[in-house]
């Protein structure tokens, strides 16, 4: 199963998003439907060298097994893991416009050349291709989070 990030999936997931109304519950977890965009903004503007970089918080052994699992599509991403501290200096809230600017940056650069992410501060050094899937991988997850 190839997991991309494309024309096609910026599109649909700013459309799953679109349709979430600002007082839906999340089927799990705590977060409000704006806490949610911003947390999905963030991750994005960090990746694109926007935020500043947090500590390293990689955990060597867990990602030779978690991140091929993960980026193939065979593992879903789990509820409740532990958030990385790059998430500490998320807004409150975003909105869905807010989250496209970000995403079609990181499309447009993605798509480019000389694109070179930083390190995932949980993950390490992903590149720019396994940014990407992890992207697509943790929009589904937020998005699904909602219902949508």
């Amino acid at each position: 199963m190839a997991i991309t990030y494309d024309r096609s999936f910026v599109d649909s997931a700013l459309e799953r998003m679109a349709k979430i109304p600002d007082d839906t519950q999340p089927l799990w977890g705590s977060m409000s439907p704006g806490q949610m965009r911003a947390h999905l903004q963030t991750a994005v503007r960090y990746s694109l060298g926007k935020e500043e970089e947090t500590p390293d918080e990689s955990k060597p052994l867990l990602n030779m097994i978690i991140i091929p699992l993960l980026l193939s599509g065979i593992m879903k991403m789990p509820k409740g893991l532990p958030k990385p501290g790059m998430y500490n200096s998320a807004a409150p809230s975003a909105s869905v416009q807010e989250v496209k600017v970000e995403m079609e940056e990181f499309l447009e650069k993605y798509e480019g050349s000389g694109f070179n992410p930083p390190p995932h501060p949980s993950l390490g050094d992903l590149g720019p291709k396994k940014w990407a899937q992890l992207h697509n991988i943790h929009f589904d997850h937020h998005l699904r989070q909602f219902g949508a």
